[in-house]
């Protein structure tokens, strides 16, 4: 599975950023909630990261000292100088500067595995070896930062912040994973107790879920659903010629089985969002009075007094607009039934793919008073709920066409008395000359 994942990595990130920009544009106002979550998700990252290291093997890697040698020098003697270089000739504020060292002088160790693994390398030495580049990395962050950017810029940067990122972000999730590989591998009680707290933090998310860790773990795992479809796929049709060959002998049941899954997929997001990122707000407005909702500016423009067929009805007009560009106009009533003076209240919706918004009038804020209170919904992704399900539904007659599943004629009780006493009734001649005839026309079109 590692070496899958590995071999389509690429595709991987690049799905989950197309995910990332889909999210930014679609719902741009959920950035600023979303943003809570980042640190969390990027500590759980580096944990996983770090998983991958063989910590507890550090000593390993001092054996071959040749090979450690030359990475050593590859790593933190050439690739300085020649970024000292490099960032000699750019003109870079301190604050590129700064990223620019970042990201080439300590480089994430895992990728040195990966690649190594995909270019047919020893892996073998590679994975010795990135325990101790791992901390070599860690001691000469300071030292390089410190040499390439000043003294200075070096205490302006190192600040109490910068120390709790450190610590929060590098070494929590080094310690932990070192925890998790020390007691994995001396028992297999120690194993189960890993995975016990695997599954005491999947819990404690479905019981006290937040907003950025319910998106995120819905997006990532439906991209996993996704990404073991393609990988099913692709097993499915290695024997044929051609991919899109091997895609055109699968039976109709598997197509309705992956479509049904992605229907699944649809559905769960678009609860996951509905769920989390929903507003709803009440707000007391009159003719010409705005309210700013979810990125949505909500206007009352004029009241009506409507007499329809048996009912009276006190109808607004809401103008919805985002940045200044009208999206809708919707008309949410209050009536009330003449015979039974019952008062209802009539939504006004306007939907789309990526988001429902729903405007509901109440009741005069006071006797005399030209406020009145409305209900405002801004429900992102709610139609996916209903989209996932009928595309399960399509999964499900998709699989129901199989000519596996299609019932066969029976015999009538005259066909099967005649079978028996070897006469052939008028029925099975009919099938056998229309089966001859079948067969002459296929015999003439292959000549």
């Amino acid at each position: 599975m590692r070496d899958q994942m590995e071999r389509h990595q690429s595709w991987i990130y690049l799905a989950f950023i197309l995910a990332g920009l889909a999210v930014g544009i679609a719902l741009p106002d959920t950035a600023s909630r979303l943003e809570a979550g980042l640190w969390p998700l990027l500590g759980v990252l580096l944990y996983a990261t770090f998983t991958q290291v063989p910590l507890t093997h550090i000593g390993r890697g001092l054996r071959d000292w040749r090979f450690l040698a030359a990475l050593v020098l590859g790593n933190f003697v050439i690739t300085p100088l020649l970024l000292d270089a490099l960032v000699a000739l750019l003109p870079l504020s301190p604050a590129v500067q700064a990223g620019v060292l970042l990201v080439l002088l300590v480089p994430c160790t895992d990728w040195f595995i990966s690649f190594t693994h995909l270019g047919k390398g020893d892996a073998g030495r590679a994975i010795a070896a990135t325990p101790v580049l791992l901390v070599v990395q860690m001691l000469m962050l300071p030292v390089y930062l410190w040499l390439f950017l000043g003294g200075a810029w070096f205490q302006t940067v190192v600040t109490s912040q910068l120390v709790s990122a450190f610590v929060g972000l590098i070494l929590v999730p080094l310690a932990l994973a070192w925890c998790t590989e020390y007691f994995a591998e001396r028992s297999v009680a120690a194993r189960r107790w890993v995975s016990s707290l695997v599954l005491a933090a999947v819990i404690t998310y479905f019981v006290s879920p937040s907003a950025m860790l319910n998106i995120g773990v819905t997006l990532a795992v439906s991209f996993w659903v996704l990404f073991w479809m393609v990988v099913d796929f692709k097993d499915k049709t290695k024997n044929a010629p051609s991919f899109l060959q091997g895609l055109n002998k699968l039976r109709l049941s598997y197509w309705g089985q992956q479509t049904a899954h992605i229907g699944v997929i649809v559905a769960v997001i678009g609860v996951a969002f509905t769920s989390t990122l929903s507003i709803e707000r009440d707000v007391a407005l009159s003719v010409g009075e705005t309210v700013h909702v979810q990125g949505y500016d909500f206007e009352v423009t004029e009241f009506f007094e409507i007499k329809g067929s048996n009912f009276d009805a006190t109808q607004a007009q809401v103008v919805v607009s985002k940045d200044g560009r009208e999206v809708a106009k919707l008309t949410p009533e209050k009536r009330t039934y003449i015979i039974s003076t019952m008062p209802t209240t009539e939504a006004a919706i306007d939907p789309s793919l990526m988001r429902d918004v729903y405007v509901a009038l109440g009741e005069p804020i006071a006797d005399g008073s030209n406020q009145w209170a409305l209900r405002i919904y801004v429900k992102p992704l709610i139609r996916w709920i209903w989209l996932g399900a009928i595309i399960m539904a399509l999964g499900g007659l998709l699989s129901m066409l199989d000519r596996r599943y299609r019932l066969k004629t029976s015999k009538t009780p005259a066909q099967i008395a005649a079978s028996k006493s070897g006469f052939t009734t008028v029925t099975d001649l009919d099938v056998k000359s229309t089966t001859n005839n079948t067969t002459l026309i296929g015999e003439k079109q292959n000549d």
